[in-house]
């Protein structure tokens, strides 16, 4: 997933410079593009903070509407956002297959998991205790 660091210095640093060049007379194209790039990037460092990801959604899909340059904190949010979807997806599937004790899509949504470094201790525990479970089953069938 994309990181971005931000120390508390650099966080003060663009409010002033949005504030400078607001003061200041922004006439260009170019430096329009450059105070909604960095109206853009405050924003979403906020929502961010407040872990507020309904709104980084909405601000992303915003600067792709307006062709906003791709500034480092717009990918590392972008790729957050997808690593957030995937998350949600593998959880659920681990979740479906666990409450039906399904081992093979138990067993696939477990290593869907493991390289999002979801913590999975718990199902794995349950799929032995699945594995068992049917291998009990066919012993006593033979």
């Amino acid at each position: 997933v994309g990181d971005v660091t931000l120390t508390p210095a650099a966080a003060a640093l663009l409010p002033e410079a949005l504030a400078g060049a607001r003061k200041f007379g922004v006439r260009t194209p170019q430096g329009k593009q450059l105070l909604e790039l960095g109206e853009i990037v405050g924003s979403l460092r906020a929502a961010l903070a407040r872990d507020a990801w309904d709104e980084v959604e909405t601000l992303l899909l915003g600067s792709t509407k307006k062709k906003i340059p791709r500034a480092p904190e717009i990918l590392a949010a972008e790729e957050a956002l997808v690593y957030r979807a995937n998350v949600a997806q593998v959880q659920e599937k681990l979740d479906t297959s666990a409450r039906c004790r399904d081992e093979a899509t138990l067993t696939l949504a477990i290593e869907q998991a493991k390289p999002l470094n979801m913590v999975v201790d718990a199902y794995e525990e349950l799929l032995g205790h699945v594995v068992t479970t049917r291998e009990m089953v066919e012993n006593a069938l033979e």
